[in-house]
């Protein structure tokens, strides 16, 4: 049995990072709720869904929202991320016409000073330090001609699976060009993790059904800041994932795009290039 050379690349460059992050987000959540007088609370790998719940029920008081982004400042935090998961918020509403009470709320924050929508599934978010990000709201985006698309997103998961929905982009719109891409992107307070989407060269848009958005590719970069490790056209993708299969021993209950891009990743750095 040889070495999962995949499982070397994720222990090097993923796990120490998402472990560190979770401590730095929890701690960020206990030192604000100890400012607050409230109790401990530990969320574990959904800091970032506790640090949201902790925006929403102090928004209204400027003061305690002063002090969480000082203590998010003091560990560091990737403040685009705010940007990230204000696109997830509008992204994820169940009817984005309906987006008032969220528009007002995220507009109290303090990287946000303007969010335009267009009624068609379009919305801009305008932060005066980190500049403007446009983005569609993905079931928009595929309603003008993948209805298929459509039956996805609406009965699977999307938040957790990146590496899954490149594979089924591949079969639906194959005859597009299109593009799947892993990259390195960067975590809300430390280091990186691997993510892959699907990039549109004609639009020059990156579909990112995590996000359940199509979000234009200079504002994508200015979010995850991705360090890119492969892509490849979507009609060669299959052979791409076989070749890789053929050529290392990884663990089949990885998703193929990511047991391509590490095995692409390895061979990388086998030559010599690095991704720190």
């Amino acid at each position: 049995m040889g070495i999962d050379v995949g499982l070397e690349l994720l222990k090097k460059y993923q796990i120490p990072n998402a472990e560190a992050n979770i401590v730095t987000g929890n701690q960020v959540i206990a030192e604000f709720l100890e400012y607050c007088g409230e109790a401990a609370c530990y969320y574990g790998d959904n800091y970032l869904y506790g640090l949201l719940q902790l925006r929403e029920k102090y928004i209204s008081n400027p003061e305690y929202i002063d002090k969480l982004y000082a203590i998010l400042a003091k560990y560091d935090y990737n403040i685009v991320y705010d940007i990230k998961l204000a696109i997830h918020e509008l992204a994820f509403l169940s009817d984005p016409n309906c987006n008032k009470k969220k528009i007002e709320f995220l507009l109290r924050l303090p990287y946000i000073q303007d969010i335009s929508y267009d009624s068609q599934g379009s919305f801009k978010i305008i932060s005066d330090e980190l500049g403007e990000f446009e983005f569609i709201c993905a079931k928009y985006y595929f309603m003008k001609y993948c209805n298929s698309i459509l039956d996805y997103m609406e009965y699977s998961l999307m938040k957790k699976v990146c590496h899954a929905h490149p594979e089924r982009l591949a079969r639906e719109m194959e005859l597009e060009k299109l593009y799947t891409i892993t990259s390195l992107c960067a975590f809300a307070f430390k280091g990186s993790f691997y993510h892959s989407y699907v990039y549109d060269v004609a639009r020059n848009v990156v579909i990112d059904l995590t996000l359940k958005s199509v979000i234009d590719k200079c504002a994508f970069d200015k979010i995850y800041t991705p360090k890119e490790i492969y892509r490849v056209i979507n009609r060669d993708l299959e052979k791409e994932i076989r070749i890789a299969d053929r050529n290392t021993e990884q663990s089949y209950l990885r998703y193929p795009v990511l047991r391509l891009a590490l095995y692409k990743q390895f061979l990388q750095e086998r030559n010599g290039n690095k991704f720190y």
